[in-house]
């Protein structure tokens, strides 16, 4: 992870007023993520492209354009990037053994 998104990630979760935040957030039910793909060379850790959101289906995680999002499927992460964006849409699942996200 040569650019080392998840290490800043891990810092920064460690300063106080991060800590603050995520206290305030775990109030809403809420926690803090790393909106993040893999690079398909290299495996390597890359910050989510802003026109990419990750779905997860069917129990598949899989990452589509902006504009192709399935908007039946229930936002799950944002992020603020000049505006409120979601990053992560996640369908209702049926499996066999009961319903989960």
């Amino acid at each position: 992870m040569s650019n080392g998104i998840a290490e800043k990630a891990a810092l920064a979760v460690r300063t106080p007023e991060v800590e603050r935040m995520i206290l305030q957030l775990s109030e809403y039910g809420l926690g803090v993520c790393v909106p993040h793909m893999h690079d398909p060379i290299t495996n390597e850790l890359i910050a989510l492209p802003s026109n990419m959101v990750q779905t997860e289906a069917k129990l598949q995680v899989s990452f589509v354009e902006r504009e192709k999002i399935d908007f039946r499927q229930v936002p799950v992460a944002w992020v603020w990037d000049n505006e409120l964006r979601t990053v992560q849409h996640c369908a209702i699942c049926q499996p066999p053994d009961g319903p989960h996200h």
